[in-house]
């Protein structure tokens, strides 16, 4: 089930905001979609790539050669990486109060503390990418180039877990709600479970060996909610049972996906360009994105009880968005 969104009004301030309602067909079954509000708020190039809520209530995200603190009124404070840090990609909020984050060029686990003092800690030969906070208290992230998922403590002791079988290719990872840490894999169409002894176990989530998973979070219902390269949105139960939703944008490639305020799951539609918005029945609405370009990748909670999500370009029009959820 699907609704389109359309504008309604504009404001130009520091940010470009715009107010956003639903626009139904004629006999449609109608379900709760919520308006929502956009404030789009300009970055230098080259772009934001993921986005996480930092410790001090704003939000940081990674670029090329930065990691980048925005306020919730849309302050930019780039902070510059060391030629051996480049290339961030996944980045969390550790337990230690630091923003911990995976340097995928730079073949390292990164660490900045708020007022911008980095440390790196290098791995051998690895490229890593999605990181996580485990149950444990360490940082948990996906080593796609050797095939392993890294553990790394806050005082740095790393330990490494080899996927056996053929190549993974692991990619973004959560901490689900058993405990354990789960992670997509975007070299076959599998999603992978580590305990914290180092066990794993992958789960099957369709018979396409062309579809992978890409974006993963925790629903508000237990489950685990994923992107796939089949252009839907998917449920996986803890015992692995996969239920599909097809996004109705065709070629949208549905992205990042996060938790939102209203218990429903928010998603970047890579080629859509919108933010999509599925509730736990697998209910879909979609609001694109003003005015109407870019390519939306990571999207998060804020503090502020919005969702913030980074919004590709590829030139000098980078964004990161904030999207204010009515009633929420």
């Amino acid at each position: 089930m699907v609704a389109r969104i359309v504008s309604f009004s504009i404001v130009v301030g520091v940010a470009a905001t715009l107010a956003f309602g639903v626009n139904e067909s004629a006999g449609a079954t109608r379900f709760p979609q919520p308006e929502v509000t956009f404030s789009l708020y300009p970055i230098p190039p080259p772009g934001g790539a993921n986005i996480t809520s930092g410790p001090d209530g704003a939000l940081w995200f990674s670029e090329y050669g930065d990691i980048t603190r925005i306020d919730t009124s849309g302050n930019v404070t780039p902070y510059p990486l060391p030629r051996h840090l480049v290339g961030p990609q996944g980045i969390v909020t550790g337990p230690d109060g630091a923003l911990w984050f995976a340097s995928t060029d730079g073949g390292a686990i990164g660490r900045i503390t708020t007022n911008g003092m980095l440390k790196a800690y290098r791995l051998a030969h690895s490229s890593p990418h999605g990181i996580a906070v485990g149950t444990d208290g360490a940082l948990w992230f996906t080593e796609g180039h050797t095939n392993k998922i890294g553990r790394i403590t806050t005082t740095g002791a790393l330990t490494e877990y080899e996927i056996p079988g053929r190549r993974a290719n692991p990619f973004m990872i959560v901490q689900g709600p058993d405990g354990a840490m789960w992670f997509t894999e975007s070299g076959i169409p599998y999603i992978g479970r580590i305990d914290e002894a180092g066990n794993i176990t992958q789960h099957l989530i369709m018979n396409n060996p062309k579809t992978f998973a890409g974006g993963i979070a925790v629903g508000s219902d237990g489950a685990l909610w994923f992107t796939a390269a089949n252009n839907s949105i998917a449920r996986m139960n803890l015992s692995g049972g996969v239920t599909d939703y097809v996004d109705p944008t065709a070629g949208a490639q549905p992205f990042g996906i996060a938790l939102g305020p209203d218990g429903a799951m928010w998603f970047c539609e890579y080629s859509g360009p919108n933010i999509g918005r599925i509730d736990t029945s697998g209910n879909i609405t979609e609001y694109q994105i003003p005015p109407h370009d870019g390519t939306p990748q990571w999207i998060t909670l804020g503090s502020d009880g919005a969702l913030w999500f980074t919004n590709y370009s590829g030139g000098s029009q980078n964004e990161v968005g904030r999207l204010a959820v009515s009633g929420s």
